[in-house]
């Protein structure tokens, strides 16, 4: 219950921005609302690296129903999972291990952590 009455306020205190996605970004920045963790997915994110012009994103984004939505929003921050389609367990753990020896290779040390933190996450362990 505690989680449904944040949940409510924090609505409210989005709508209170209004049209003002730049005043409400600054204000989160500002107040380290943010985490870390959270701003740099945003960053590395390349989805969001590759849009030059945000209303044009806007127009071409259309969402069937809700699970669509969570679904593309989930992938910003979490793009690999949106990869491994009808992929065995087993076959996404070797397709994971396979991108984070190409990444220590490459030297991309960024994307190596990032990939151990996944693996990390979702208990798939090293091969």
């Amino acid at each position: 219950m505690e989680e449904e009455s944040q949940y409510k306020k924090f609505i409210i205190f989005l709508e209170m921005f209004q049209n003002r996605p730049h005043h409400l970004a600054r204000f989160l920045l500002e107040n380290n609302i943010l985490t870390v963790d959270f701003l740099k997915k945003l960053s590395d994110n390349t989805t969001l690296n590759q849009i030059t012009d945000v209303n044009k994103m806007k127009e071409e984004i259309y969402f069937k129903n809700i699970a669509e939505m969570k679904k593309y929003y989930k992938s910003i921050i979490y793009p690999i999972e949106d990869e491994r389609g009808n992929m065995s367990k087993k076959e996404w753990a070797i397709e994971v291990n396979t991108r984070l020896y190409e990444a220590i290779e490459r030297e991309n040390y960024e994307e190596a952590s990032r990939l151990r933190d996944y693996m990390i996450r979702y208990n798939i362990r090293k091969l």
